[in-house]
């Protein structure tokens, strides 16, 4: 699921319905998806601003 988001991403345009800063985990045992809110880290060498 994450990579589908990714190449959503990359693929459309004006970015319409991308699930940005947000991470889908799958609980395969329990077949459950858990999604998680991201926020830029500051000190991050590939999302922060300190690129």
């Amino acid at each position: 699921m994450q990579s589908l988001q990714a190449i959503k991403l990359l693929t459309t345009k004006p970015a319409k319905k991308v699930q940005i800063n947000q991470l889908n985990l799958l609980d395969g045992l329990a077949n459950q998806w858990q999604q998680f809110n991201m926020k830029k880290q500051a000190n991050c060498t590939v999302c922060g601003s300190n690129n």
